[in-house]
C-alpha cells in the first residue's frame, strides 16, 4: 500500500462541523464592556468603587480558571454583600446582543467550509440566535442551529449535542465541534466522540487543559485556521 492509499483509508469520514457562536463566530467584547460598565455604575451608587476595567481583567481570570457561570463568579465577586447579589445578577440580563459583532474571518470561513461540509451551531444562547445569524449574514451558511434556550438544554450537558447530531442525522466520529471553551465545547464532543477543534478567542481562549478529556483534536487562534486544521487532522 502506499503512502496515498493509506492516507485515504485512514481519513475521518467528517460530514458535518458544528460551531460555538459567543467568541467563536460573534466577538462579545463590546457587549462584555458594556456589562461591566453598568456592573461599575452600580456598584459605585453601593459606594463600591470598582473600574471597568478591573471588573474586565477579573472576567479574563474566570475565564482562565473554568468558571461555568462567569457573570455570576463576577458579581459574587464584587458585590458589597451577599444581599447585593441578586439584584447586581439582573444586569445581566439587559446582555446587548446588539453590540455583537462577527470576527472577521467568521464569513470567509464559513462560505469556505461550506462548499465541503454541513454546517452547524451548537451554542449556549438565548432565544433569537437562528435571526441573529441571519442578522450578521451567516445563516446562508447553516444547514442547522440549536440554540440552549430553545432546545431546553446547554451545554456542556451531551444532550444538546446529541439533539443536533440526531437532527443532522450525523454518527459523533462524523461531526466536528469547534469552540472557544475546553469545558462547555471540547471536553463533551471528545466524550461522544467527536472531533474537535480549540478557538483560542475570547477570555475562555486562555484555558488549558485539565486532563485528557479537554485536548482538542486541534488548537488554533483564529477562525481563519480552522480549514488548515481540519485538513491535518483529516489527512
Amino acid at each position: 500500500m502506499n503512502h496515498n492509499s493509506r492516507s485515504q483509508s485512514t481519513r475521518s469520514p467528517v460530514r458535518w462541523l458544528f460551531f460555538d457562536v459567543g467568541q467563536t463566530l460573534l466577538d462579545e467584547t463590546p457587549a462584555w464592556i458594556e456589562q461591566f460598565g453598568r456592573l461599575s455604575t452600580r456598584l459605585s451608587e453601593l459606594h463600591r468603587l470598582v473600574t471597568t476595567e478591573q471588573i474586565r481583567r477579573y472576567y479574563m481570570v474566570c475565564c482562565a480558571a473554568f468558571a461555568p457561570r462567569q457573570w455570576l463568579s463576577i458579581v459574587q465577586h464584587f458585590a458589597p454583600s451577599a444581599d447585593d447579589v441578586p439584584h447586581l445578577l439582573a444586569l445581566g440580563d439587559s446582555w446587548r446582543h446588539d453590540l455583537e459583532v462577527p470576527f472577521p474571518d467568521a464569513k470567509p470561513t464559513l462560505a469556505e467550509l461550506a462548499k465541503h461540509y454541513r454546517l452547524g451551531i451548537i451554542a449556549n444562547q438565548s432565544l433569537g440566535t437562528r435571526e441573529r445569524m441571519e442578522k450578521h449574514g451567516l445563516l446562508p451558511y447553516l444547514s442547522l442551529v440549536i440554540g440552549s434556550a430553545e432546545a431546553g438544554v446547554a451545554k456542556p450537558d451531551p444532550r444538546i449535542f446529541e439533539e443536533a447530531l440526531h437532527a443532522a442525522a450525523c454518527k459523533p466520529g462524523e461531526a466536528a465541534m469547534i469552540g472557544d471553551r475546553l469545558d462547555n465545547d471540547i471536553r463533551p464532543a471528545n466524550l461522544l466522540g467527536m472531533m474537535t477543534i480549540h478557538v483560542r478567542q475570547g477570555g475562555s481562549g486562555a484555558q488549558r487543559p485539565r486532563d485528557a478529556s479537554e485536548i482538542p483534536t486541534a488548537s488554533v487562534e483564529t477562525l481563519r485556521e480552522v480549514t488548515p486544521a481540519l485538513i491535518r487532522s483529516l489527512s
